[in-house]
């Protein structure tokens, strides 16, 4: 079972916050399981999305993604697992990083304006 992180795994970890870790075996989750899961998204019209799959304590869990909390509440009392709580100190030090970002952008942003040398473009510095 693969273990890490793919783009599009911690994308959706980050779009859909409302995460439930479901323990699985080192083969995975079994055919039927999967196809209930699947059932589940379907009845909801909720299109599944997959977090990423980690190794905690020597435990395999698959992250499953949703929009909202009531259906991840759902979603655990009927398949187990646990809601995921990300740590919620990295979140803010993630969203003040990302804003002190934004500052510095736009700041090279003022400073850094184009012009057209007529048939490419080019930027002049303040």
């Amino acid at each position: 079972m693969p273990c890490g992180s793919s783009y599009k795994a911690v994308g959706n970890e980050t779009k859909f916050p409302y995460i439930a870790e479901l323990p699985a075996s080192m083969r995975g989750l079994d055919v039927a399981l999967s196809r209930r899961i699947i059932q589940f998204h379907k009845t909801r019209h909720v299109q599944p999305r997959h977090g990423r799959t980690i190794l905690k304590e020597g435990q395999f869990y698959y992250r499953w993604c949703f929009p909202d909390l009531q259906i991840a509440h759902e979603f655990i009392e009927q398949f187990g697992g646990s809601l995921y709580e990300p740590n919620h100190a990295a979140t803010q030090r993630d969203a003040a990083d990302r804003g002190e970002y934004r500052e510095v952008a736009g700041v090279v942003a003022e400073k850094v304006r184009p012009y057209n040398l007529g048939h490419s473009s080019s930027f002049t510095v303040k």
